[in-house]
Formats: structure tokens, C-alpha cells, sequence
């Protein structure tokens, strides 16, 4: 089995992801669960996972920050997944136009 760790800032997005994939079937196994991508990175220095799933913008360290960590280890994949909140004032620039 393949080790796979969730890193998001939100709760339910990490809680959704372990419970609606399938990791079984997929080869992977879910190791870790973090809200910060500082605090993953420290957890996961001396045991990587295989792939890493996190938000591309975190409060404590953008995506290409952790990147880097991706790309200095060499076998770790990284997948991001994609920011799409609006916030309520830009909703109501949306909503009139």
C-alpha cells in the first residue's frame, strides 16, 4: 500500500476526502491528517508518505513552498487541490453585475 496524507486549513475538506475516496481500492492508505503544512511537513520528515493532497493556498505556507519539499525528496507526488471561496463582498459584486 501506498501512504497518503490530507493537508487542508478546512476540517470538513480533509474529513470529506478520507471518507469519500475509496483509498482501498485505490493502493493507498491515509497516515495523516493535518490542518497546517507546516506541522505536516514536520510530522512526515523521517517517514514521507508517497503522496501528499493539499490545498494550494494555506494559511501558514503557499504551495510552492511545499513544493519544494516535494521536489527535495524526489518520490513524494503532490497534488493540489484548487481555492475557489469567494468572499461575501466579492459574492455581492458577482450577484449585481
Amino acid at each position: 500500500m501506498y501512504k497518503a496524507i490530507l493537508v487542508d486549513d478546512e476540517k470538513i475538506v480533509r474529513l470529506a476526502l478520507k471518507t469519500i475516496v475509496d483509498w482501498t481500492a485505490l493502493g493507498y492508505t491515509v497516515t495523516g491528517s493535518y490542518s497546517s503544512v507546516k506541522t505536516a511537513l514536520l510530522e512526515i520528515e523521517d517517514d514521507p508518505p508517497d503522496l501528499i493532497i493539499t490545498d494550494i493556498k494555506m494559511p501558514d505556507m503557499d504551495g510552492s513552498l511545499s513544493s519544494r519539499y516535494g521536489s527535495k525528496t524526489g518520490n513524494v507526488r503532490l497534488l493540489y487541490l484548487p481555492t475557489t471561496k469567494i468572499s461575501p463582498t466579492r459574492w455581492r459584486q458577482f450577484a449585481w453585475g
